[in-house]
């Protein structure tokens, strides 16, 4: 039985799910090309990926280009997509490895419709690594979204480790694997509606639920977090859940001030932030504009 072909965004999907994917992706703003080239991975066989990620699948949730030009891996990725039930064989598995050490770039499979746990996404490496189990989350602190490793569900985000460990900050930053974004996008994907076209394929006609959009000022919220954060690594302080949403706040009124009074530099100040051994400990700095943009380009 041959799936029906879809035509979305100027390509022919050769299947329904595949026409769901590219939903999904394109209402996280992940640029993506479809069946870009094919390869002949010699012992590994032919192999057409789905799906060529030209800036991967962890840096698309603002226009930042700072891992770009930090000299880290190359961010481009393959994607290629199956059923729910697909079982990833050794063949699967020998393909994947072959392709990423063929092109250096990471290959990840995903299984499934993009809902919520309706999907699973094996991942391998660039050069060939170990096939892993891994979904979406997104960053806390700058709403970038991710690929975190299963059953862990804790990774950081690439571009706020960058940042904060050049000013000697956290080790770690936790993606969550459920937002309103996020949330969004499967919504978007799953409930896209789709009519036959003459040749017998299928054209999607309606989609209803749009993800948030953010702004400039999320981003310059997202910048004074990081920025607040790297602080308060150079004291040893990691902040609790609690703690980083009073960050939050107060980084979001920054923000504010930064984008309305057209000010040079914005005092923060967050009262009983933590605590330690010696006390409560309060934090108040303030931010210009120069520190802020190292924190954000």
């Amino acid at each position: 039985m041959k799936a029906i072909e879809t035509v979305h965004s100027g390509y022919k999907f050769r299947s329904r799910l595949e026409a769901r994917w590219a939903i999904f992706f394109e209402s996280l703003h992940i640029p993506y090309q479809y069946e870009v080239e094919g390869f002949d991975l010699d012992n590994a066989g032919w192999y057409l990926p789905d799906f060529f990620f030209p800036e991967g699948l962890w840096n698309c949730a603002c226009n930042f280009q700072s891992l770009k030009n930090s000299g880290d891996y190359p961010p481009e990725e393959w994607g290629e997509i199956k059923p729910r039930h697909f079982t990833i064989d050794h063949k699967m598995e020998m393909k994947m490895q072959h392709l990423s050490l063929h092109t250096g770039h990471t290959v990840s499979l995903f299984c499934g419709d993009p809902y919520h746990q309706s999907f699973c996404i094996y991942r391998c490496h660039r050069f060939g690594g170990k096939v892993i189990q891994a979904t979406f989350g997104e960053c806390y602190y700058c709403h970038a979204i991710a690929i975190l490793q299963i059953p862990t569900h804790t990774s950081y985000c690439r571009h706020c480790i960058y940042h904060i460990n050049n000013s000697k900050g956290l080790n770690e930053i936790t993606l969550k694997i459920s937002t309103q974004r996020l949330d969004a996008a499967y919504l978007q994907a799953r409930q896209a509606r789709f009519e036959h076209n003459k040749d017998n394929s299928m054209k999607i006609i309606s989609n209803t639920h749009k993800p948030p959009q953010y702004t400039l000022c999320d981003g310059i919220q997202g910048a004074i977090e990081r920025w607040i954060c790297g602080c308060l690594a150079w004291y040893s302080v990691t902040p609790g859940p609690a703690a980083m949403q009073h960050i939050h706040e107060e980084a979001g009124k920054a923000a504010q001030h930064f984008l309305l009074e057209s000010v040079h530099a914005v005092q923060v100040n967050i009262p009983y932030l933590s605590a330690n051994a010696e006390g409560p400990i309060h934090f108040s700095r303030e931010i210009s504009r120069d520190t802020l943009k190292a924190f954000s380009t």
